[in-house]
């Protein structure tokens, strides 16, 4: 599932409450970081579900 963010803010908010362990969020977050210097959008892809 990609999920999508409209600013770095919202996608880290919403890592942080989401995310199982502390390495769970830095690799969401370090592959959030990396969508957006290749695509400068937003983006995750994850199987979390709201």
């Amino acid at each position: 599932m990609k999920k999508e963010f409209e600013d770095f803010l919202n996608a880290i908010s919403w890592i942080a409450e989401h995310a199982i362990t502390q390495l769970h969020l830095e690799l969401l977050k370090e592959e959030l970081i990396s969508n957006h210097r290749t695509t400068g959008r937003y983006f995750i892809h994850t199987i979390i579900f709201d």
